[in-house]
């Protein structure tokens, strides 16, 4: 079933101008959204504050207003549900504000994680499998190191003992920095390059140890993105062909083509299951099942 129409995404110089007609008109900006675990809830951020709309009812309640709906940045703001749907992991709008867990039923804070790294923005936060861990996602706009690009800082915090329990940097030119819990509890770690290589990481997510690193090579065919299902054994690689974007499922393991969907595979419900952003002159979201 067809979703909703999607743009591609807007260049540096039109989202700057778009920042300024934002700023001068006080209109609102969604800055990330989250899902329940079971599908009813969902919670958007934006910079006026964090709403819950239930979808079956589609009533719409007040769950944090911010004092100043400034919008200052395209990249900041996140949210998450926990995976029991009790809890609310909730970023700062603002670089190096403290993340803050709510109770979802009370709409009380129960804990907050505190340290986040120097002039970084919080741009995606994702809870562990068990709950006792957040990966946080966060974008350096003050660069030192990356020869005039920001950066990116993936980080595994533990949220009872309020430690790191494993870091990663990589300079956010074109290729992406992305990653996603596995039922095993792992977590899977994609980080690309501007050349053909790109590595592959496994996590232990109770711990931070890192279970597998390796370096992939692609040729010059084109391949450019990756992706894993949440059972960890079919992978994603996005590929153009005659002016289409092919997403190819790998066998993890043997690497063997299992199949192919035209447009990018953003979504993994299981592995059979996916939600697809094409890219064409009718650009749409579908659901693909099978």
């Amino acid at each position: 079933a067809s979703l909703a129409s999607c743009t591609l995404p807007p260049s540096e110089s039109q989202i700057e101008s778009k920042n300024e007609i934002i700023q001068s008109k006080g209109e609102i900006v969604l800055l990330d959204y989250a899902f329940s675990p079971t599908g009813d809830k969902l919670a958007l951020f934006d910079n006026s504050g964090v709403y819950i709309y239930d979808l079956i009812t589609t009533q719409k309640t007040s769950f944090l207003e911010f004092d100043n709906s400034n919008y200052t940045t395209i990249h900041s703001g996140a949210v998450a549900f926990s995976h029991d749907g009790k809890q609310l992991a909730i970023s700062g709008k603002f670089d190096e504000t403290e993340i803050t867990i709510w109770d979802v039923e009370s709409q009380k804070p129960a804990t907050s994680i505190q340290y986040l790294p120097k002039n970084h923005f919080v741009t995606e936060i994702e809870f562990s499998p068990n709950g006792n861990s957040i990966l946080i996602r966060g974008t350096n706009t003050e660069v030192e190191n990356c020869q005039g690009y920001i950066s990116d800082k993936v980080i595994l915090r533990s949220i009872g003992k309020n430690k790191n329990l494993f870091e990663m940097d990589k300079c956010k030119i074109y290729p992406p920095l992305y990653f996603r819990f596995t039922d095993n509890g792992r977590i899977f770690l994609y980080s690309g390059s501007m050349s053909a290589e790109h590595t592959v990481y496994f996590v232990e997510s109770s711990t931070g140890e890192i279970i597998s690193q390796s370096v992939h090579y692609w040729t010059d065919d084109g391949y450019h993105f990756y992706d894993v299902s949440p059972d960890g054994n079919t992978s994603l690689i996005e590929k153009i062909e005659n002016e289409k974007r092919m997403t190819y499922l790998l066998d993890t393991k043997s690497n063997n083509e299992l199949g192919s969907i035209e447009g990018r595979v953003v979504i993994v419900y299981d592995k059979n299951s996916f939600v697809v952003s094409g890219y064409n002159p009718n650009q749409q979201w579908g659901f693909w099942k099978d």
